[in-house]
């Protein structure tokens, strides 16, 4: 943007009316400095027109508001109705907001969360959920996607505390929320062996499986998860 006003500077008169040759420059000046502009930014230019994300109001005390890590990760978004790839960006847990680095990797820009279908982080899946339900609006880590669905609502907190005189933020980790999507019913829980009290029509099947597999939700409790639901889908389709 600094860009554009800098050249309309150059070309605007000083004084008196301009004539039909002057307007005609000015108006290919624009043309030029928007091409200039877009050209600039590249492909992804649609993905830097939200507003500057500028953190937290308080220094970090320790930990962070991120998905995995506060560095640029590349991810890939779907956004406005078009997949971006390669895009460095960060998931505030905290506010739910996804982040994105601009081209020239000097601002970082708050993407419109209503306009977001899903972005995957990491080498994980999030979608977005519309408040439907039991289930609150936001986005959601899809650990597995089949005749069921496993999604989870990762959840971090902030807090204002005074250390050594000063105000800071401090981050927590909150216990992540599991949804199973299940014959058109949303089943919540927290704790993962809940997932066989939702599957209970195949409970002893399942029993099998995991001892056969030597499943642990203690060692492995996601992963686990995701191949009970794989092997309840598979059972089920017989």
């Amino acid at each position: 943007m600094v860009i554009l006003l800098f050249i309309f500077c150059k070309v605007i008169p000083l004084y008196g009316q301009p004539s039909g040759t002057d307007t005609a420059f000015h108006q290919s000046a624009v043309n030029t400095a928007i091409s200039f502009y877009t050209g600039s930014q590249g492909e992804h230019v649609r993905l830097y027109t939200g507003s500057e994300y500028t953190g937290y109001r308080y220094p970090l005390l320790k930990d962070h508001p991120f998905f995995k890590t506060d560095s640029a990760t590349k991810g890939s978004v779907f956004y406005d109705g078009m997949v971006y790839n390669d895009v460095s960006m960060w998931y505030d847990v905290v506010s739910d907001l996804i982040i994105v680095l601009n081209k020239f990797g000097n601002v970082k820009i708050v993407l419109e969360s209503s306009r977001v279908k899903y972005f995957s982080l990491s080498d994980h899946h999030f979608v977005r959920v519309d408040s439907v339900s039991s289930i609150p609006a936001g986005f959601y880590d899809q650990l597995y996607s089949g005749t069921t669905t496993l999604l989870v609502r990762r959840s971090k907190s902030a807090t204002q505390v005074i250390d050594e005189m000063t105000a800071k933020t401090a981050v927590q980790w909150n216990n992540d929320q599991y949804y199973v999507l299940k014959d058109g019913s949303v089943h919540r829980f927290r704790k993962p062996s809940a997932i066989k009290k939702i599957l209970h029509d195949k409970h002893r099947g399942i029993q099998q499986f995991m001892k056969t597999n030597k499943l642990s939700f203690r060692r492995s409790r996601e992963g686990s998860m995701v191949k009970i639901l794989a092997y309840y889908d598979n059972v089920t389709r017989k």
